[in-house]
């Protein structure tokens, strides 16, 4: 999705860049934040 918008380069190369580690900062809480939660889910069934 973001790679579409990543070949999108007109000049704002810092902005764009920033807007890219911004949303893998997110993906990596996210999928941080998903873990933590199977991790519990699994803890409790077992």
């Amino acid at each position: 999705m973001e790679l579409a918008r990543q070949g999108n380069y007109s000049g704002k190369i810092e902005q764009s860049d920033v807007h890219l580690w911004f949303n893998y900062y997110y993906e990596f809480v996210n999928l941080c934040s998903l873990l933590q939660t199977l991790r519990i889910a699994f803890a409790y069934s077992v």
